[in-house]
């Protein structure tokens, strides 16, 4: 397929979306993210879940313990931490799901080795970040959704930044830069797309989509560290890949950069290219790729930059002036510091007031709207379903009438939170006014909704809320719900959603409450 039109290009992204010409990922990898998506996951059970795939737990924890260090795969996942084990477990995964040899047509070798090269750029990032203390068995265990830059979700994410040129190469299909029209797939949207259909965490899907160009407006800001250490991280790798672009100035650069963005400090950043090479080789071992001897990047640099001693005068007259200005900036920085925190704090209040509902503290109405109409057109792009879940307290009325509306908004206050311990971090729920609540499930087809809404419900009617006045409120909710697009109506809007769960709300009304209805 030497040419790709845009018609054919979305064809191919769909495909890749719903996984008709897309790699696997071993199921023991695909069971412990799934895991540790949920609260408190502990890790002796993301060992057990890894455990099933010998092989894959073998090298997983090699990945993770140094030479003559041999724990069993739960000891390995207790000193990482169930997150960082399972990051883990995804990197030693990607490797499976494509070929580790030089074909006839692609030099999958040659792509793995600057994979590796990567992924131990970005670990060294992240573990060298201001303000990270996540080394060693030290390291305190944190959520998924919070593991920013943890070094075992960058050098994950590093070792995927490469998954749209891999399932490109797999199809034969040609990808922008290597020559082809203006209907080329683009490599970040294809890996985007496998990573959504293998459910990667979000900020790990941001880096593959966007380390070619980490200051796009699009990126969340919560994504912005991870998409900066895996973008520094492919530029290093970039300058082992082409060493007649390597010199002292694009490492200086590279290194202004690391300190701007994520606070690294520059004695770390040298000591970081000291030690790449045997980071390489290390994980290479630990994942079983041949590489070979690996060269230290500041070596590449020396050979690359021997030039006539003209040359290498203005380089030295480069160099001061770069750490004149490097001085001026850090007295910069100082100066803003203050202006910058003030600015943070305001933003985060506006934030805060603009998307909150101030009773309940989830999201509200206004908010729910913004993010509802862009996840039904992902849902439509890549043709996955999504879930609309509205739940509504049966008598409301009654409780204002005979307890008085502060008692009212405790309940709502309660009920808001006995919800919200019951949505993934991946779901979004708001409170759409009064009494009445609504969840959008991402990547939910119907049977998971039905099971979310009967669990709401049975919570509901579970509550007890103890007043201040010592009296206890019960109560029981109706629920309505239904799943985009709707199954044998592709013609149904988008827009159409929401009033379809609202109608099948209003008709567990009429016909008792307490109950749940699935619009089909």
């Amino acid at each position: 397929m030497s040419e790709v039109t845009a018609a054919d290009r979305d064809e191919v992204l769909r495909r890749i979306a719903l996984g008709e010409d897309a790699p696997a990922l071993p199921a023991a990898v695909l069971d412990v993210l799934d895991y540790v998506q949920g609260p408190l996951a502990d890790p002796v059970q993301a060992a057990a879940l890894i455990s099933g795939d010998a092989g894959l737990a073998r090298r997983a924890v090699a990945v993770l313990t140094r030479a003559g260090d041999v724990p069993s795969v739960e000891d390995a996942a207790v000193r990482a931490g169930a997150e960082s084990f399972a990051m883990t477990a995804l990197g030693v995964g990607l490797t499976d799901a494509f070929p580790r040899v030089a074909t006839h047509d692609f030099d999958y070798a040659a792509r793995w080795e600057d994979a590796i090269r990567t992924s131990c750029a970005a670990r060294a990032l992240a573990e060298n970040a201001r303000g990270l203390e996540q080394r060693g068995e030290e390291r305190v265990s944190q959520r998924s959704d919070e593991l920013a830059l943890d070094p075992a979700v960058a050098a994950a994410a590093a070792l995927g930044l490469g998954l749209g040129e891999l399932v490109l190469a797999r199809l034969a299909l040609p990808g922008k830069g290597s020559g082809a029209g203006e209907g080329a797939l683009d490599p970040g949207e294809a890996g985007e797309a496998l990573a959504v259909r293998w459910a990667l965490p979000a900020a790990m899907i941001a880096a593959i989509r966007y380390h070619r160009d980490p200051t796009a407006r699009s990126i969340a800001d919560e994504h912005r560290p991870l998409v900066s250490a895996c973008a520094l991280a492919h530029e290093l790798a970039a300058l082992h890949r082409r060493p007649s672009s390597a010199s002292a100035s694009a490492i200086d650069g590279l290194r202004l950069r690391a300190g701007t963005a994520l606070g690294v400090a520059a004695e770390a950043f040298d000591e970081m290219l000291d030690g790449l090479a045997a980071r390489v080789e290390r994980l290479a071992a630990a994942l079983g790729i041949e590489v070979p001897e690996q060269r230290s990047l500041l070596d590449v640099i020396a050979e690359a930059s021997r030039r006539p001693s003209g040359d290498e005068l203005a380089v030295d007259e480069l160099r001061t002036q770069y750490a004149l200005a490097l001085e001026r900036e850090t007295a910069l920085r100082e100066q803003l510091d203050d202006a910058q925190r003030a600015v943070d704090a305001l933003n985060a209040k506006l934030a805060q007031l603009t998307n909150t509902d101030p009773l309940t503290g989830i999201y509200n109405r206004r908010y729910f709207h913004e993010c509802y109409r862009r996840e039904l057109a992902r849902s439509q792009r890549y043709d996955v379903p999504v879930s609309v879940v509205m739940i509504d307290l049966d008598h409301f009325r009654e409780v204002n009438e005979a307890h008085g509306h502060v008692a009212g908004d405790l309940v709502l206050q309660h009920v808001a939170g006995v919800l919200a311990d019951r949505v993934r971090s991946s779901d979004l729920l708001a409170r759409y006014g009064g009494q009445l609540f609504v969840a959008l499930l991402s990547q939910t087809d119907a049977t998971g909704g039905k099971i979310f809404g009967e669990r709401a419900r049975e919570a509901i009617e579970e509550t007890r809320v103890l007043l201040p006045t010592g009296d206890t409120v019960t109560l029981t909710a109706s629920v309505g719900g239904c799943t985009f697009p709707l199954e044998g109506t592709p013609e149904v809007l988008a827009d159409d959603a929401l009033r379809i769960a609202d109608a099948a709300l209003y008709r567990s009304k009429r016909e008792g409450r307490n109950r749940l209805t699935w619009a089909q």
